[in-house]
C-alpha cells in the first residue's frame, strides 16, 4: 500500500512541474497588426487592444474554432496625441497611462501581444518617431523609442505590425499644402533597416495592412476618391452634380451620391423663394428641366425670387424671408465609402517603386452584399483579405447623432482575384468600420457610430465609446 501511495505522489509531483507561471511577452503570435492613420492636428485618438490566446483555422472550414483561450483581448489602449492610456478590457479601468513624448504627438498604433508600436508626429506636423510600448505585468508599461524614423518632409499615413513584431509596415506622404506621394516603407523593428517603395507619380499609400509572416503588404490609394473618414457628416449636394457610380468615383471633396444624401422632409426650394402674383418674363424662367427641388439646402437661389408656378401647397406669407441656416437641425445621413480597389506588394520580390504591386478590386458590387467598403486586413499569409461592408450612416438632430440602420457584413475574399468566399459576420444595425481582427479572424474590433465594439460569432459587445473622434484600432 505504501509503494502505491508514493507512487501517486510521485506522478502527482511530475505533473506539477510542467504547470508554469504566466508567460512573459511573447516575441510571436497568430496575429495580423493592422490601424489606420489618425491625423496629429485633429482631436483623434488612437484604440489598440491586446488579446491573449491562439486561434487557429479548424479543418480548412469556414467555421472557426480557437485553441487556448478565447482570444478576447485582455487590454486595450486609447492613444490621444497627448496620452496613452491601458484600460482592462474586462472593466475599462485604467492599468496605465503613457505620456506622449516631448514636442510630439501620438499619430497611430499597432499591437503585438503585450506589445504596441507608435507613431508620432512632430509639432510641426512632419517627420516623427516610432516607439515601442510594453506591458509590465498588469499595473505598467514602459515607451522605448525604436532605431529609425520618419524622414524629415514627410509624415506617416498608417501602420501595421507582423505577428512577431518584427516587421512595420507603413505609408509616407510628403508633407505641405497638398499632400503628396512618398512611398511605402517596411522596417526590421530588430536592426532598424528600413526598405522603402517609392510611390513618385504613383499611388498615395494609406490605410497599410501586412500579412502576419510579414510578406506581403496590402494597401489603398488615399488620392483615389472618395476619401475621408467614413460616417464624417458632409454638406449634401444636388442630384444633378453629384459624383458618378463607385466605377467613377468623384473628387476628394465631393459630397457622396444622391442616394446616400436623402433631402429633409420639406423641399428646400419653396422656402428659399416667394412667389409673386405675376409670372416673370420668359428670358427670366429657368429651364424647366431643372426643379426647384434640386437647389442645396442652406444656399440661397440665384435666381430671380420669382416662379412663373407660385407652389399652391403653402400660402405665400408661410416662406420665409432669409435663407436657412447653412446646416439644419436635421442633418441627412451621409456616407464617405472607400474605392474597392486595394494594392498588394509581395515584399520578397526586387524592385523600389510601387510598380510592382498587383490591383485587386473586391466584389463588392455582388447584389447578396451590402454597398460600401468600410476597412480592411490581411490573413496570416496574404492569401485572404477581410473586409466590411456596410453603409456606415448617421442623422444628426442637433448634437444628437443616430446611426442609420442597414446592413452590414464582414466578408472574406481571395486575394487572387478578389472574389468573396464567404460572410464571417452580418447584421441589419449599421455598417461597421473594420479596425483589426485577431489572428485566427474570429473576433472583430470595430466602430460602429461612437461605439468601438468587439464582434464574433456571439455577437456584438460594445467595449467603449470614442465621442466620435474616430479612433483606429487594433488588438
Amino acid at each position: 500500500m505504501n509503494e502505491i501511495i508514493n507512487r501517486l505522489r510521485d506522478a502527482t509531483t511530475a505533473v506539477g512541474d510542467t504547470v508554469q507561471d504566466l508567460p512573459a511577452p511573447r516575441s510571436a503570435r497568430s496575429r495580423t497588426r493592422r490601424s489606420w492613420l489618425v491625423p496629429a492636428v485633429a482631436a483623434a485618438s488612437v484604440v489598440a487592444a491586446v488579446a491573449t490566446g491562439t486561434v487557429v483555422f479548424a479543418g480548412g472550414g469556414t467555421r472557426l474554432a480557437a485553441t487556448g483561450s478565447a482570444g478576447t483581448p485582455e487590454f486595450f489602449v486609447l492613444a490621444f496625441p497627448g496620452e496613452l492610456t491601458v484600460r482592462r478590457e474586462t472593466d475599462g479601468r485604467a492599468a496605465a497611462r503613457v505620456a506622449a513624448p516631448g514636442g510630439e504627438s501620438f499619430s497611430a498604433a499597432a499591437g503585438d501581444d503585450r506589445r504596441f508600436y507608435l507613431a508620432t508626429t512632430a509639432a510641426t506636423g512632419c517627420g516623427g518617431h516610432f516607439y515601442r510600448l510594453t506591458l509590465e505585468g498588469s499595473s505598467g508599461a514602459t515607451l522605448d523609442r525604436l532605431p529609425f524614423t520618419v524622414p524629415e518632409g514627410t509624415r506617416t499615413t498608417s501602420l501595421a505590425v507582423s505577428e512577431d513584431g518584427g516587421r512595420l509596415a507603413y505609408g509616407l506622404v510628403r508633407c505641405g499644402t497638398m499632400d503628396r506621394a512618398a512611398g511605402l516603407v517596411v522596417a526590421d523593428t530588430a536592426t532598424g533597416r528600413t526598405r522603402t517603395w517609392a510611390g513618385a507619380g504613383g499611388p498615395q499609400v494609406g490605410r497599410v495592412a501586412i500579412s502576419g509572416d510579414g510578406r506581403y503588404v496590402a494597401y489603398q490609394d488615399l488620392a483615389a476618391p472618395p476619401l475621408g473618414v467614413p460616417d464624417t457628416p458632409v454638406r449634401p449636394r444636388s442630384p444633378e452634380a453629384s459624383p458618378a457610380p463607385p466605377s467613377r468615383t468623384p473628387a476628394p471633396d465631393a459630397p457622396p451620391a444622391p442616394e446616400e444624401v436623402r433631402p429633409t422632409e420639406e423641399p428646400p426650394a419653396p422656402e428659399e423663394v416667394r412667389p409673386t402674383e405675376e409670372p416673370p418674363a420668359p428670358e427670366e424662367v429657368r429651364p424647366t428641366e431643372e426643379p426647384p427641388g434640386e437647389v442645396e439646402p442652406g444656399v440661397p437661389d440665384e435666381t430671380p425670387s420669382e416662379l412663373p408656378n407660385p407652389p399652391t401647397s403653402r400660402d405665400p406669407g408661410d416662406a420665409p424671408t432669409e435663407a436657412p441656416a447653412l446646416v439644419p437641425l436635421a442633418t441627412p445621413p451621409t456616407e464617405v465609402p472607400m474605392p474597392s480597389d486595394i494594392y498588394l506588394l509581395d515584399t520578397t520580390l526586387p524592385g523600389e517603386d510601387l510598380g510592382g504591386s498587383r490591383k485587386i478590386t473586391l466584389a463588392v458590387a455582388d447584389a447578396a452584399l451590402p454597398v460600401g467598403l468600410q476597412g480592411f486586413r490581411l490573413d496570416a499569409d496574404g492569401g485572404r483579405i477581410i473586409a466590411s461592408l456596410g453603409r456606415a450612416a448617421r442623422t444628426f438632430q442637433g448634437d444628437r447623432a443616430t446611426v442609420e440602420p442597414s446592413a452590414t457584413a464582414i466578408v472574406r475574399f481571395d486575394a487572387a482575384n478578389g472574389r468573396r468566399l464567404d460572410t464571417l459576420y452580418q447584421d441589419r444595425k449599421g455598417g461597421m468600420a473594420l479596425l483589426d481582427a485577431d489572428g485566427g479572424y474570429e473576433h472583430f474590433i470595430v466602430r460602429r457610430g461612437d461605439e468601438i465594439a468587439s464582434v464574433s460569432a456571439s455577437g456584438y459587445r460594445l467595449l467603449t465609446r470614442d465621442g466620435y473622434r474616430y479612433p483606429s484600432a487594433a488588438w
